[in-house]
């Protein structure tokens, strides 16, 4: 075999693990029913026109254009079948983690190494309910365009080209019509620039100016941007309720998080390793090693003000900060390892972390999903109910109170609407 057919042999092998890996973690998740928020976005995406995005008055919650097109989308291509929902999900989960591998690649990581973070994010628990919860495709759609930026930017900046230009700023534009946190983005474009200098010095006049032109499109954008999330997300709930604001909560919650990310426990022990380890990476780690670990802080800044706890989603991409963290780490040890230890030892025992990484995550990953999958059962009886349930005079589906008990008020009429796949259905407790 040549050495050509073998390196091909070797990446199908390693793609079909990840893909593998993620359908088997994912298997469960895919079989569970719809879940809570998946109702409104489902009842509100039966029509959809281009001309009711520059209507705001529409919106007193969240400005997600992309978002209201993907259930749109789904609607048409699938109907209400969740599981085809749930496929989609995965398949979005599988991208995103082949677009860590290529950035890893890109920003200089060896192959192997690059392959370490894109398993271990693959198999992560933390932000299992991005994956497994069909509305969490919130905060997992921005995740494959966050990924995505960041590396046609880095690409840009390596080999320039108006194609990978033009890519940054489409991917950055998505990005941020898919969720708030996107506002972060810019950020990350930005200390690719200045920490790994792919282009070489940043701060001469002339860097600086051919730096503004490349940033000011982005930078209007987002100025447009927030004047639009401004004035709807000022009249969300999360705010007039105070359950989003400004304050010292947040602080304690990066360390909620990360634990979270980890699978650990809060205790002074793990909160003294991970403060003082990201210190550490902050003020003497190498270029990448700052870089990651200001993608994790980053990435987290946005959802650390909410006043309730932490939520499983919301890991997503900072997830793949973390796991790009541990393959240099790895990366790091495997080059600057005694003389006395064989190559293939080496190699050995970074194969046996990885592998470990990988498997505790998957253990926990499982049980995730087998929690959340429980969550949805209730929605699953009540579509197994009002198919044949009677109806009053109004036509309203009347749905049996032990069957609408555990669910919540707010969700029962459009779980009716979306049980049957018919807008406009009502629904009453009888």
């Amino acid at each position: 075999m040549t050495p050509r057919a073998a390196a091909a042999l070797t990446s199908s092998a390693a793609g079909a693990l990840v893909c593998g890996l993620a359908a088997f973690i994912y298997w469960d998740a895919a079989g569970s029913w719809f879940f809570n928020d998946d109702f409104h976005w489902l009842d509100q995406s039966w029509t959809i026109r281009i001309a009711q995005f520059a209507d705001l008055s529409r919106y007193d919650h969240f400005y997600r254009p992309l978002i209201e097109t993907y259930f749109a989308w789904g609607l048409n291509l699938f109907g209400c079948d969740p599981l085809a929902f749930h496929r989609a999900s995965i398949v979005i989960h599988v991208l995103t983690t082949g677009l860590v591998y290529l950035l890893g690649r890109e920003l200089g990581m060896a192959r192997p190494f690059a392959y370490v973070a894109a398993l271990w994010f693959v198999a992560q628990s933390g932000p299992v309910e991005a994956v497994a919860w069909v509305g969490a495709v919130t905060d997992l759609l921005p995740g494959f365009w966050y990924v995505l930026t960041v590396l046609t930017h880095a690409a840009f900046l390596r080999r320039g080209g108006t194609g990978l230009r033009f890519a940054t700023l489409g991917g950055f534009a998505a990005c941020l019509l898919t969720h708030e946190s996107s506002a972060t983005l810019i950020v990350m474009l930005v200390a690719v620039d200045v920490l790994l200098r792919p282009r070489g010095a940043v701060f001469t006049r002339e860097a600086l100016r051919l730096r503004a032109a490349w940033y000011a499109p982005m930078a209007a954008m987002l100025v447009v941007y927030l004047v639009v999330a401004y004035v709807v997300n000022s009249r969300s709930y999360l705010v007039t309720e105070g359950y989003y604001q400004f304050g010292w909560h947040a602080l304690p919650k990066v360390l909620d998080y990360l634990v979270a990310i980890l699978v650990w426990e809060r205790d002074p022990v793990p909160d003294v390793v991970l403060t003082t380890a990201l210190v550490a990476a902050l003020a003497v780690g190498t270029p990448r090693i700052r870089f990651f670990t200001i993608w994790v802080l980053v990435t987290l800044l946005p959802v650390l003000f909410f006043t309730w706890g932490i939520a499983s989603r919301y890991q997503y991409v900072p997830a793949a900060g973390v796991a790009l963290i541990a393959a240099e780490l790895l990366s790091l040890w495997h080059a600057a390892s005694p003389g006395r230890l064989p190559p293939r030892a080496r190699t050995v025992i970074i194969a046996v972390i990885a592998a470990f990484l990988t498997v505790r995550s998957t253990y926990f990953a499982l049980k995730g999903v087998d929690d959340f999958r429980m969550l949805t059962e209730p929605y699953r009886v009540l579509a197994a109910t009002v198919p044949t349930a009677a109806r009053d005079v109004g036509n309203r589906v009347i749905v049996d109170r032990t069957v609408a008990a555990p669910i919540p008020s707010i969700y029962l009429e459009a779980a009716v609407r979306v049980s049957l796949c018919q807008p406009g259905v009502g629904a009453v407790v009888g």
